[in-house]
C-alpha cells in the first residue's frame, strides 16, 4: 500500500470517529477529494464541489477515493442449512419519528504551515541595455565584466571613490548609481568627469564618490551604475 493510500485510510477513519465533515464530503455519488501536501507529506479533506475549507494549493496534489468500492462479483451458492424451529411470533413495534437533520460541524483550524521551498535556478541573462555604457563595480575597485558595457576600467584612488574609464570614443553626459538599501545614493559627476579635490585622473569620464549613512564619511561598497 502507497504512502498517499494509508494517508488517505486514516484521513477517512479520522473523520469517521472524530466527527470532522463538510457539507459535501463525502459527495453525492461518493466520492472523497482531499489535498496532499507534496513537500510535508501531509493531508487535508475538502469539498471539491464548494472548495471548503479550501482548494488544494501550488504545493499539494488534488487526490479523490471512493468511500463505497465496487460491488463484487456474486459468490457461489452455499449449501443448504438445517431448518431450525419456529420461533414466537413478537409484538409490532411502533414506528419511530423521522429525526432532524443535523448542522454541519465547524470547519477544522488550518494546518501548518509549510517548510520553505529549495531557491529555484539562476535565470539566464538579460538581452542588454540601450544605455551607452554600465557597470556592476566591486567594493575595492575593478567591475564585473559579465555585467558591465562599454567599460574599460575602474580605479579606486581611495576610499568611496571610484574613477571610471569608458571606451574609447565615447562621452559620458548622464550617470546615475545605487548601492545597498541602507546606505546614501552614491555622488556622481559625469560633465565634469573630476570633481575639484577628486584624485581622478583628468581623462576620467565618471567619477562615482560613496558617502556612508548618517556620518558622510568616504566609504567602499558595491555599486551598479549606468551611463548616457
Amino acid at each position: 500500500m502507497s504512502r498517499i493510500i494509508r494517508i488517505a485510510a486514516l484521513a477517512l477513519a479520522l473523520a469517521a470517529v472524530g466527527g470532522v465533515a463538510y457539507a459535501g464530503v463525502p459527495a453525492t455519488d461518493g466520492t472523497i477529494s482531499a489535498c496532499y501536501d507534496k513537500i510535508s507529506g501531509q493531508m487535508r479533506i475538502f469539498d471539491a464541489e464548494t472548495n471548503a475549507p479550501k482548494a488544494c494549493g501550488s504545493k499539494e496534489v488534488a487526490i479523490t477515493w471512493n468511500q463505497q468500492g465496487l460491488q463484487g462479483a456474486a459468490g457461489p451458492t452455499g449449501p443448504a442449512g438445517p431448518e431450525g424451529p419456529q420461533g414466537p411470533a413478537g409484538p409490532a413495534g411502533p414506528a419511530g419519528a423521522q429525526g432532524e437533520q443535523g448542522q454541519g460541524g465547524p470547519a477544522g483550524p488550518a494546518g501548518a504551515q509549510g517548510p520553505v521551498g529549495p531557491q529555484g535556478a539562476t535565470g539566464p541573462q538579460g538581452p542588454a541595455g540601450t544605455a551607452l555604457a554600465y557597470a556592476a563595480g566591486f567594493e575595492l575597485g575593478s567591475f564585473d565584466v559579465t555585467r558591465s558595457h562599454n567599460i574599460t576600467s575602474i580605479t579606486r584612488p581611495m576610499a568611496g571613490v571610484y574613477c571610471v574609464f569608458l571606451a574609447a570614443g565615447l562621452t559620458a553626459h548622464v550617470a546615475v548609481a545605487t548601492v545597498s538599501s541602507t546606505s546614501l545614493p552614491a555622488f556622481i559627476n559625469a560633465a565634469a568627469r573630476v570633481p575639484v579635490g577628486v584624485p581622478c585622473p583628468a581623462d576620467t569620464d565618471v567619477t562615482v564618490m560613496i558617502r556612508a549613512p548618517g556620518t558622510l564619511a568616504l566609504t567602499n561598497m558595491h555599486y551598479d551604475l549606468i551611463v548616457d
